[in-house]
């Protein structure tokens, strides 16, 4: 009783109702029914947790779940949950774990590398008819022995065709022209000034023109193949003389590379001595370049024997070691011989023996 009147006493000013219902719980009677009595009477007062609970849902709700008159929405059942609106940020190191738990062909990365793959292949896919037409307008134009200069021109002359037919007629009749003269078609300044003086007949005239073009066509395509077969053996002259070169190369280095080795084991100085043999050997090798490998090889010998003298100039002299007494030479015979047990070890080392 006493709580109950330090409640009703303190300075908190309820409403009647919830006194009521405060006072009826702690008595055991049943609490009045709040919504009966709202409803029977129009002047009763809201109830105090319903209009603190009320208030708290205003000040914690968002903005926007508040409608105009300042109350809270209802929450959308079709709305998704708001902690799935929540994107979830990992660092890099739990992405990295995250990666190991997946399968190898899930795996972010392999499928970037064949995703590049795939995309390459198509690339390549798409560019080999393209370079299949070039290396097929290349070959032609080698063995018909066409320079790129008179490709062009007869594709201009062929866009013309078709464009523009007037100026290509122009062009093509300049070149039936110039044919027509180098067959003897038309007949050369000489022979036609025979035919009109009746040295010639014009039949004549034009037979000795296509001999003098055939003669000289023979020859232009003789020049040519002999130019063609000039550069082949050119080209496997010079493939050969590179073959040469590079095995002489591969030769010297294997012989200089043995020798070296054999250097190392009969002298642990030759690391310290080697960038000096070095220096020796490229200067050696521009006054008198080697044409075989044991030249490459002497010149590396003759290098190392230099610096080796001019190195040998600077080391300690070693102090030579006087012989001992001759009453010692029996202990020292001794001595070389094995020990037969750990006592004779001991006197040895003291020197008992």
């Amino acid at each position: 009783m006493a709580t109950e009147e330090t409640t009703l006493n303190s300075g908190t000013s309820l409403p009647p109702d919830t006194t009521e219902v405060s006072l009826a719980a702690k008595s055991g009677e049943a609490a009045p029914d709040a919504t009966a009595a709202s409803s029977t009477a129009p002047d009763a007062k809201p109830d105090f947790r319903d209009a603190v609970s009320d208030v708290i849902k205003k000040a914690t709700a968002p903005s926007s779940e508040v409608d105009g008159e300042g109350k809270v929405k209802p929450a959308d059942p079709a709305a998704p949950d708001a902690k799935a609106k929540t994107d979830v940020t990992l660092t890099a190191e739990q992405q990295a774990e995250a990666d190991k738990a997946l399968p190898f062909h899930n795996h972010p990365r392999w499928q970037a590398v064949m995703a590049e793959k795939k995309a390459m292949t198509e690339k390549l896919a798409a560019q080999e008819s393209v370079v299949h037409e070039f290396n097929q307008v290349t070959e032609f134009m080698r063995n018909n022995d066409l320079q790129p200069k008179e490709v062009a021109e007869l594709f201009r002359v062929g866009a013309l065709l078709k464009n523009d037919p007037v100026a290509a007629r122009e062009i093509l009749h300049g070149v039936l022209t110039n044919l027509d003269t180098t067959i003897g078609e038309i007949l050369p300044a000489d022979l036609k000034a025979k035919v009109d003086d009746g040295t010639l007949d014009e039949a004549a005239a034009k037979e000795i023109a296509r001999m003098r073009f055939q003669t000289a066509h023979g020859k232009q395509v003789s020049d040519r193949q002999q130019q063609k077969t000039q550069a082949e053996r050119d080209a496997e002259t010079q493939t050969r003389a590179q073959e040469a070169h590079g095995n002489l190369l591969q030769s010297m280095q294997t012989g200089v590379m043995e020798w070296e080795s054999q250097v190392k084991i009969n002298d642990p100085d030759y690391s310290l001595l080697a960038p000096q043999i070095e220096r020796e050997v490229k200067l050696a090798s521009i006054e008198n370049p080697p044409k075989t490998a044991a030249d490459a090889v002497n010149l590396c010998k003759v290098a190392y024997d230099k610096i080796k003298g001019e190195m040998s100039k600077f080391a300690p002299r070693r102090a030579p070691v006087a012989p001992g007494p001759k009453q010692e030479s029996s202990s020292l015979t001794n001595a070389s011989e094995a020990p037969k047990s750990i006592g004779e070890i001991v006197t040895r080392g003291m020197g008992l023996t």
